[in-house]
């Protein structure tokens, strides 16, 4: 697997005096105000609302970050207040157009795209945003949602619990070129990061929505090393665990995570155990290891996302609890087994 746009991005945005050029700007060369894609399907968004609306003070005091989605498709109309209050026209004067971002000089350098998967009367695509016209405009249609998480690195509220930054080493295996010949693969010691070779397990806690709806507070349990597994949900108030994720002896999720990270760390001599092959885990089955573990991650996720916005509602009893997680887990345990068909 070659270097993603991500990693691309991280390597020639990196700030080097040798490669800024003089400080200085060429008028005459300035690029046109407006970037626009006026032969692509256009789709007009409603105007927006420039007053009323929540009180600023009881907006800011009422701010929390939320990971639990509603299952429902965003209105256009919000999508369109959405885009005005971040790159939207705000006020037109001679020769300028104000927008309510701020901008040194007004010039306006960034550009919005959105990858749009469930918003009403958008079709899922890769869109541009036309400040002027307040218009979308199609890119490309599809579901992007895990290239985009590629270009982000693989960046959820559970890759927290897989970074393998080596800060000692200024290690950054996501992000450095592999070696062109396959005899020499690349390795990172993981001996200082959560990944080490003898992690066992992680747990990633979300926190409840509400005082009142504490049941609803979910433990995502990834077992195994976090680079070879992946997170499913486990309730308190379920009063037991999935089969997964437990046994006799080990979990049969623990037993695949292990397996795979047999395969991960191949020094059979037990001089290098330390030492994760950034060579296997970027190039596995053509995309990759952490492609394949995002895929079955993110079905989990969607699915608990959609089983939490029911509950939000209703209070589940805990015997429907223990049987939703029950089965996120038989599915990511069977999911994995199929994506890696050669780890046992």
């Amino acid at each position: 697997m070659g270097e993603g746009i991500g990693e691309r991005f991280q390597r020639e945005t990196k700030y080097s005096q040798t490669t800024m050029g003089r400080p200085s700007l060429d008028w005459s060369a300035k690029p046109e105000v407006y970037k626009t894609f006026a032969s692509r399907v256009r789709l007009a968004l409603p105007p927006p609302r420039s007053g009323g609306g929540p009180a600023l003070w009881d907006t800011i005091s009422a701010r929390r970050s939320s990971r639990t989605y509603r299952p429902t498709s965003l209105p256009l109309a919000d999508l369109s207040q959405i885009l005005w209050a971040a790159q939207g026209v705000t006020r037109r004067i001679p020769g300028h157009e104000l927008r309510a971002a701020p901008s040194a000089g007004a010039l306006y350098p960034v550009e919005t795209y959105l990858a749009v998967h469930a918003a009403e009367e958008a079709e899922t695509g890769i869109y541009h945003y036309d400040v002027q016209a307040h218009v979308l405009e199609l890119l490309k249609a599809g579901d992007f949602r895990e290239a985009v998480a590629q270009a982000a690195l693989f960046q959820d509220f559970t890759e927290a619990a897989r970074d393998l930054v080596q800060e000692k080493l200024h290690s950054y295996p996501l992000t450095r070129p592999l070696p062109e010949d396959p005899a020499e693969p690349l390795f990172v010691n993981t001996n200082d990061t959560i990944n080490r070779n003898s992690t066992a397990s992680a747990i990633v806690f979300e926190g409840a929505p509400s005082p009142d709806k504490a049941h609803l507070a979910t433990m995502w349990v990834i077992l195994g090393q976090p680079s070879a597994g992946v997170a499913v949900p486990v309730w308190p108030a379920a009063g037991k665990v999935p089969a997964p994720t437990a046994g006799p002896g080990t979990a049969p999720l623990c037993d695949f995570a292990r397996a795979l990270v047999a395969y991960l760390y191949p020094d059979r001599r037990g001089h290098m155990p330390q030492y994760l092959s950034v060579s296997r885990l970027r190039t596995y089955g053509g995309e990759g290891v952490p492609a394949k573990l995002l895929r079955v991650e993110n079905e989990v996720i969607a699915r608990t996302v959609a089983i939490l916005a029911e509950w939000e509602k209703k209070r589940p009893a805990a015997a429907d609890m223990a049987e939703f997680q029950e089965s996120a887990a038989v599915f990511a345990y069977e999911a994995l087994k199929r994506e890696f068909p050669d780890i046992r």
